[in-house]
């Protein structure tokens, strides 16, 4: 969407996760997580027996960052120590189970951290199982926090909450305005206050 310079022809854009444009056709939509990510952090300071909570990110990039800034003041706030680990950016950290299992290994075991918050990718389902096998093995209950989508149904016993994006909502609305000849371009920050971001609780631990 930013290289071709708006030869789009008659068509028109909605960009997801996307920088500001200069396109009349680009609608170009932008997830503030900072708000909905500190309440997560909040939850994890209330749900840790231990007082240590940690954060595993994909890459530190500026929405990863975000998030974790967000997660880290909610769960400080909360009285709990954060402890952040950045996956390095040569290793696929959006998508290398293996680091994400042996990442969350090393801070449930070595570090006593009983809450992750995985704002990885398909990273955090290494970390997913990470926190599984060492609940199976020390008997403890241990969390994990989702980012983006809800996780739950991928661990309904170990998944806390997670912090969801509404992409859905924008879909729709993009598509309402299309049919209604009122397609708004430009650039768009949607988060907590909008209700496009939000932190949705497992049922299971609300």
């Amino acid at each position: 969407v930013s290289q071709v310079d708006c030869q789009f022809r008659d068509r028109l854009v909605l960009h997801i996760d996307g920088q500001s444009s200069s396109c009349a056709k680009v609608r170009s939509v932008e997830y503030l997580s900072f708000a909905a990510s500190y309440l997560a952090g909040r939850l994890a300071a209330d749900a840790s027996t231990t007082g240590k909570v940690g954060i595993i990110g994909g890459v530190a990039n500026v929405e990863v960052i975000e998030a974790a800034s967000g997660f880290s003041t909610g769960a400080a706030t909360g009285g709990a120590e954060v402890l952040t680990s950045y996956l390095p950016a040569f290793s696929d950290g959006f998508n290398n189970y293996d680091e994400g299992y042996r990442v969350a290994s090393v801070l449930l075991q070595d570090k006593g951290v009983d809450v992750i918050y995985s704002v990885a990718g398909a990273t955090t389902l290494g970390v997913l199982e990470a926190i599984k096998d060492h609940m199976a093995a020390s008997g403890e209950q241990s969390y994990m926090i989702g980012h983006e989508y809800d996780h739950a149904p991928f661990g309904e016993s170990v998944v806390l909450a997670s912090v969801v994006k509404r992409v859905d909502s924008e879909i729709v609305r993009a598509l309402d305005s299309v049919y209604n000849n009122s397609f708004e371009s430009g650039h768009f920050q949607l988060g907590l206050t909008e209700g496009d971001v939000d932190v949705v609780v497992n049922p299971a631990f609300a």
